[in-house]
């Protein structure tokens, strides 16, 4: 079983003694919106938030990037979704979470966009002007860009993205209206592995603890993104057999995973941690030392074999820590906040279908007997073909056996 450690309750309230909102109305007023507003209409609660790694080590400025959103309606469920960019910089990882977001409005909604980018706000509210200056910037000397505001700089080139969301405005008929509202960004991060409890709030602060939680949960499944772009490249150009619904996805470049790669030790490490979670075997040595390099390649055999012995201690329900795993390959486990106990949230993925019935939940899937022992069996096999060689070695406690493992870990991929 994995190591636990202890929380530090904190009030929310003493959170928010430490915070203001943004009091200027600019960057809050409300979109316009052309089409009439409908009949019965939801109040939904869009938190959007984009991250991007190490963009500025790049010389055009884009790197691993996610997008991610989290809905919540009047009843206090959720829904989320997230998208892996595979080279973008922060402002497009911004405007894309917001685009998705509205993208999957389909009942008649109020809809408040709760960001912690100033720029994206400043952008949404002025799509017109900005989409105009987007696209004539291309043809701008020197002097007249760096004239421009912060905000149309950071989108020049991405009218195409700023066009997507205009029309999605202007045609989702569902979007009854739109608020934009600007919360600050890493507000909860003093409090990580603190248990953050929100019991006896006034309406006010309910509402920024609102604010404030969503947006943190947003920034965490927009960094997961970024995990996810990394993984999902990993697999595709160093896996001996890459999965199918990578194969054909132009998104993934294998130039951009390069540069990214050259620029960005994080993505180094997550690359290993991707190769030792699945596996050594299962990879291509010639592809892992094209885009990593050899010394990154031995590291990747020695972190695969460890994380082994780490994954048979979790299976056999045996006491194991992540941390040393963790460090020797580089990557930094992210902490996280909880809230009342809990470090995560229910999410209701039908929240925001058009058939919905906010005032019955729906119900959790339940398993039958039968799908609960094919699942077990299935379980057991993939542990039994995984761990076999090395259920061995631990029983007989054999160096030898332990130590030819080692040396078979060694030369995987000498072969291909």
């Amino acid at each position: 079983m994995k190591k636990t450690r202890q929380l530090k309750k904190i009030s929310m309230s003493d959170v928010l003694l430490n915070y203001q909102s943004h009091s200027n109305d600019t960057f809050n007023r409300p979109i316009v919106i052309k089409h009439p507003p409908a009949g019965n209409q939801e109040k939904v609660t869009l938190y959007t938030d984009g991250s991007c790694h190490n963009a500025k080590g790049t010389y055009d400025g884009k790197a691993f990037a996610g997008s991610a959103w989290i809905a919540e309606i009047e009843t206090g469920e959720r829904l989320f979704n997230c998208k892996p960019l595979y080279n973008a910089n922060s402002i497009e990882a911004e405007l894309t979470a917001i685009l998705c977001a509205i993208k999957a409005i389909k009942r008649p909604s109020n809809v408040i966009i709760v960001s912690d980018s100033l720029d994206s706000i400043q952008v949404i509210q002025n799509l017109d002007a900005e989409i105009k200056m987007s696209e004539e910037s291309n043809n701008y000397s020197e002097n007249q860009y760096e004239k421009l505001h912060a905000s149309t700089k950071s989108v020049s080139g991405l009218s195409h993205l700023l066009k997507e969301i205009k029309s999605e405005i202007d045609n989702n008929e569902c979007l009854v209206g739109i608020k934009m509202q600007w919360v600050r960004s890493h507000t909860l991060d003093n409090y990580k592995n603190n248990d953050i409890i929100t019991e006896n709030l006034s309406k006010k602060e309910k509402v920024f603890a609102s604010r404030l939680i969503g947006n943190a949960y947003a920034d965490q499944y927009a960094n997961r993104a970024v995990d996810t772009a990394i993984k999902n490249c990993v697999n595709k150009f160093m896996r001996s057999t890459p999965p199918e619904y990578l194969v054909n996805d132009d998104r993934i470049n294998a130039i951009a995973f390069k540069k990214n790669l050259a620029c960005s030790d994080y993505a180094t490490a997550k690359c290993i941690e991707t190769i030792a979670k699945i596996g050594i075997r299962e990879f291509d040595k010639s592809s892992i030392v094209r885009f990593l390099g050899k010394d990154t390649y031995a590291k990747a055999i020695e972190a695969s074999f460890e994380y082994e012995q780490l994954d048979f201690l979790k299976r056999t329900g045996k006491e194991y820590s992540m941390d040393d795993f963790q460090r020797k390959v580089g990557v930094v486990e992210r902490q996280q906040f909880f809230v009342n106990g809990s470090p995560k949230t229910h999410f209701n993925k039908h929240i925001l279908d058009p058939g919905y019935n906010t005032n019955q939940k729906t119900e959790d899937y339940v398993l039958n007997s039968a799908e609960k022992t094919s699942m077990a069996a299935e379980r057991a096999d993939k542990f039994s073909k995984r761990f076999g060689g090395f259920m061995t070695a631990k029983s007989s406690k054999s160096e030898d056996i332990i130590k030819s493992l080692v040396s078979k870990s060694n030369n995987i991929g000498m072969e291909r």
